[in-house]
């Protein structure tokens, strides 16, 4: 396995997502559809992709005009046509990869993490080197804050998951229109901001967070030029940023779309509890987004706001947007891993690869109380939540590959238990993975080489 380098992921990767394969048996949750996700699932309305020949067409990248990536370049998406029973069903999808709350270049122990000097300069560690790069335009050939590098025809290997059009990776999705919209805001989707300085030195130099202006224009130009408003239904979707982007965006989506587009969100690698870290013993995970909202300008969704008088603290939490889109009638399904070896890091700081029994006790009953708050199917209709250290599912090969067993003895995968949802297939429509009866040695359950995993200098 390669050696990975994260200079700063929280809830996302570089376009890089980390699979540990795992494939023992574990118990599932009874299925069920919940009236609370306002889930009107129909199989004879929501067609599969499966019978349709594979498309040809590639996924093609389209420039906006209204919207800036980090360093000024213009954002763009990629689209492919749906063809056969997919002609008139969309996926779009936002890509992860984490983002940044700090232009400070003092060796500050946690600044390496959230900083936006080293987001912009790929391979650098020292704080100070990057500032310097980045003042002296080095730093444009990262696709993270830049679009200058984006490809016109995307190479097929980026665009895997419920974006790929071969069947055996997406059986039910392959010919549907697939929308990618790729992250460079570093704003995890949610601001609207025209610049902001990176130094009171520097004031020439200036950076954009413009990640809901994005989506906005990326609807809008769909809607315009790619007849997204004679669609039937919509899967709108992202992974880790992009999942919660995915979240923090989907009340404004459905008002800019026909009323009449059956759309559900597909929340992939984000869900996370407030809870404190073994570590600092604060809540990181809230300590950490109010950072960034308060760097990048981002905001929460309206709605969640007004209904928590303006906290913000409040409205970063994924459980309370969902609580939203309840409200607004927009069914959700969830994908989580237990062991999060990503989220475990950045939201609590948390080393997966730790050796430490007190850490390790920690994240079995995180895992735990993810489980029971998963299990409450008056809010969680459709999940797929595993024990193998996964970070994201959508937009990689563990769509389809990645499979565990039912105590039924059937094998799924995301793919598999997402369609079941989506279609209301008789099949697991939620599975949860329990921890094996007796195990005492939690990291039985994923595979992590973690001689293979280099972690940031923290």
């Amino acid at each position: 396995m390669k050696r990975l380098h994260f200079i700063f992921l929280f809830i996302g990767t570089f376009a890089i997502v980390l699979t540990f394969q795992n494939c023992s048996p574990q118990n599932t949750n009874p299925t069920t559809t919940s009236t609370g996700n306002a889930s009107q699932l129909n199989s004879d309305i929501r067609q599969s992709s499966n019978g349709d020949p594979q498309p040809t067409a590639q996924m093609v990248k389209f420039n906006l005009s209204g919207a800036k990536c980090n360093d000024g370049s213009p954002a763009a998406y990629y689209f492919r046509p749906g063809t056969g029973k997919g002609a008139n069903r969309w996926v779009i999808w936002l890509q992860g990869g984490g983002g940044c709350g700090s232009s400070n270049h003092l060796n500050v122990s946690n600044e390496k993490k959230y900083s936006c000097p080293l987001r912009a300069v790929t391979g650098e560690t020292n704080l100070t080197t990057a500032l310097s790069q980045i003042l002296t335009g080095q730093s444009n050939s990262n696709t993270l804050i830049s679009s200058q590098n984006y490809l016109n025809i995307a190479d097929e290997s980026l665009f895997k998951g419920i974006l790929s059009k071969k069947p055996n990776e997406n059986p039910d999705f392959y010919s549907y229109n697939h929308v990618a919209i790729p992250y460079c805001s570093s704003d995890l989707w949610s601001a609207s901001g025209q610049f902001k300085k990176w130094t009171d030195a520097n004031p020439n130099n200036k950076w954009y967070y413009q990640g809901r202006n994005i989506i906005q224009q990326t609807i809008s130009d769909l809607i315009t030029t790619k007849n997204l408003n004679s669609a039937t239904h919509l899967i709108w979707s992202g992974e880790s940023a992009g999942g919660m982007g995915a979240a923090q965006n989907a009340i404004e989506v459905k008002k800019m779309i026909p009323s009449n587009i059956d759309m559900i969100a597909l929340i992939d690698g984000i869900f996370e509890l407030p809870e404190k870290s073994p570590v600092t013993n604060t809540v990181e995970a809230i300590n950490v987004m109010n950072t960034f909202m308060n760097f990048t300008g981002a905001t929460p969704t309206q709605e969640c706001l007004s209904q928590n008088g303006n906290s913000i603290s409040t409205c970063v939490q994924i459980k309370n947007v969902l609580q939203s889109l309840r409200q607004q009638q927009i069914p959700y399904f969830i994908t989580r891993d237990q062991f999060d070896i990503i989220l475990n890091y950045y939201a609590n700081t948390v080393d997966s690869c730790t050796s430490n029994a007190s850490i390790l006790s920690w994240m079995e009953n995180h895992a735990q109380i993810l489980r029971q708050e998963l299990s409450q199917n008056q809010f969680y209709s459709g999940v797929y939540s595993t024990r193998s250290a996964q970070h994201t599912w959508t937009g990689n090969a563990a769509w389809a590959s990645l499979k565990k067993q039912t105590s039924q003895g059937e094998l799924v995968s995301a793919s598999t238990v997402f369609a079941n949802w989506y279609f209301n297939r008789s099949g697991t429509k939620i599975f949860i993975q329990e921890k094996p009866p007796g195990q005492t040695n939690l990291k039985a359950d994923y595979s992590i080489d973690c001689s293979k995993v280099s972690m940031p200098n923290n």
